[in-house]
């Protein structure tokens, strides 16, 4: 205590003779001058080799002195705009041709999703591939549930939390898990009810009208740019088009990434004396279509490698609700498409305005649709969570693995060399 009442004396005798100035804080409000950003050191590297002139433990720390070290901070680039150019927004720049193309395609942006283990092969997949299940209370009994769970987009359903794991979506590997009690393990005392795979298969269906729906609600709002005139995102392939394809397994695809195929639904009974359509009406009657929910399509515009487009047969794992549903929602995409067109050709002058003439009327039977995804196609809209739905039941149905669970998870089409399909 004396020690310290002497320091105070003394204090205050300097303070008083003014060699001792007290530092005035800011006033609140007031605005600071903002300093210079300073640029980012360079990563220091470290070698580590046998031939080295001295100890490692001289060399820099990169925990200790971990300013002399650059952490880089890059946020996801933008795609490419003219209205973004040459200065991109919030310091991120803009793709390049290369994450452009890697964008488009559906199988990398699978490819791309986070890794998860499926629980019943312990393979390691993305979890586009896997199914996530988890636990729910049923506030009745009380008891708990095993339910698949974030299948939905997450516009049309909250996102479950807690404790789950993941299985390959594959209905054989569901079954097995569920037959096994494998689940278990991870999450105890949860009853599975008998109706999972029909579940998870709708769910599954759900989810592809609910990227569709997206996809238009987008078109709606996409801006309007000539490269639509050029690129669409969806066609309907014309009856030679679609003929080629069944016949012959290739054509002309050039962007393709999926095709989907409609066949001629059942009309109402006709009436008495009314005269039937003969089987020659229709260009491509009797051709061969596919037993099983998809196969690949060789796509012939495209250079070597031989690029293949999956064709997607509706009325083999899809309900007839569903159908109806996803192909009107297809003509409303078609006619959105469309009507952008022509907006855009009225307004150039250069454009040749559509022809006006009447069309001959297609004749029924079956239709298909083709969805496009390019690096020019991105501007407008994005079709490759459609994609990813569709290969998502591709892949429910048991194609696309090898025989067994622990394949790899696609496997090249065998082609019969006597009729050149696969």
């Amino acid at each position: 205590m004396p020690r310290l009442l002497r320091r105070l004396a003394r204090y205050l005798e300097a303070e008083s003779s003014g060699k001792i100035k007290f530092r005035q804080r800011q006033p609140q409000g007031q605005e600071t001058e903002k300093r210079p950003a300073q640029p980012l050191k360079k990563r220091l590297p470290i070698t580590y080799r046998r031939d080295r002139d001295r100890s490692f433990l001289l060399d820099v720390n990169p925990l200790i002195e971990k300013e002399l070290y650059e952490v880089p901070k890059e946020r996801a680039p933008l795609l490419p705009s003219e209205q973004r150019m040459p200065r991109p927004a919030d310091g991120r720049r803009a793709m390049n041709q290369v994450e452009l193309d890697a964008a488009a395609s559906p199988y990398m942006r699978m490819l791309c999703s986070p890794l998860r283990t499926c629980l019943f092969t312990r393979a390691i997949l993305p979890n586009d591939m896997l199914i996530r299940f988890g636990g729910a209370l049923d506030p009745e009994t009380n008891a708990r549930y095993l339910l698949p769970n974030n299948i939905e987009h997450p516009k049309y359903s909250e996102q479950a939390k807690g404790r789950s794991f993941w299985v390959s979506c594959r209905k054989e590997a569901v079954k097995h898990m569920v037959a096994t009690g494998m689940h278990g393990m991870i999450l105890p005392n949860l009853n599975s009810h008998s109706m999972i795979t029909e579940q998870i298969e709708e769910l599954l269906q759900k989810r592809l009208v609910q990227e569709l729906e997206l996809l238009r609600d987008r078109l709606l709002t996409a801006p309007r740019q000539t490269a639509s005139l050029e690129e669409p995102v969806i066609r309907t392939l014309t009856s030679e088009e679609l003929e080629d394809v069944l016949t012959n397994s290739g054509g002309d695809l050039t962007g393709g990434a999926a095709i989907l195929l409609f066949q001629e639904e059942p009309d109402q009974p006709k009436e008495q004396g009314q005269p039937e359509a003969s089987a020659s009406s229709h260009p491509i009657e009797g051709a061969p279509l596919s037993n099983s929910a998809s196969r690949l399509i060789t796509d012939r515009s495209s250079p070597l490698p031989a690029r293949f487009v999956p064709l997607y047969d509706t009325a083999t794992f899809l309900s007839i609700d569903i159908r109806r549903n996803i192909q009107s929602l297809l003509k409303d995409i078609l006619r959105t498409e469309m009507r952008a067109r022509r907006r855009i050709a009225k307004s150039d002058v250069t454009t040749p305005e559509p022809s006006t003439t009447p069309q001959p009327d297609r004749p029924k039977g079956p239709q298909a649709y083709l969805l496009r995804s390019t690096s020019k196609t991105l501007h407008r809209a994005d079709t490759v969570p459609v994609c990813i739905a569709l290969w998502r039941l591709r892949l429910w149905a048991g194609q696309g693995w090898s025989k067994s669970l622990w394949g790899p998870w696609e496997v090249p089409p065998y082609i019969d060399p006597a009729t050149n399909n696969p």
